[in-house]
């Protein structure tokens, strides 16, 4: 679960996630200070989950990218993600 608090409207709100070659960019449908949201996604149904985009194994670093109302542009790092082979 990622979450993100800020002073300001974020607008463009997006993940970056990197594994070596490997980049997933996951846009984040929501303009707001403050959001939670789960990556990678999973939808569940009957007591089973199933991930759409399941990212390969490996250590994942992921960083939350937005812009600010006054069109600022950053990059946050947000850490790193062990994902396990299945």
């Amino acid at each position: 679960m990622i979450t993100w608090h800020s002073r300001v409207q974020l607008f463009n709100v997006y993940l970056e996630a990197r594994n070596g070659d490997a980049y997933q960019k996951v846009p984040v449908y929501r303009h707001a200070r403050s959001y939670s949201f789960q990556w990678p996604k999973a939808t569940c149904s009957s007591g089973r989950c199933t991930v759409k985009q399941k990212p390969a194994a490996g250590t994942w670093k992921l960083a939350l990218a937005a812009e600010d109302v006054a069109g600022n542009f950053a990059v946050y790092p947000v850490g790193t993600v062990q994902v396990a082979k299945r």
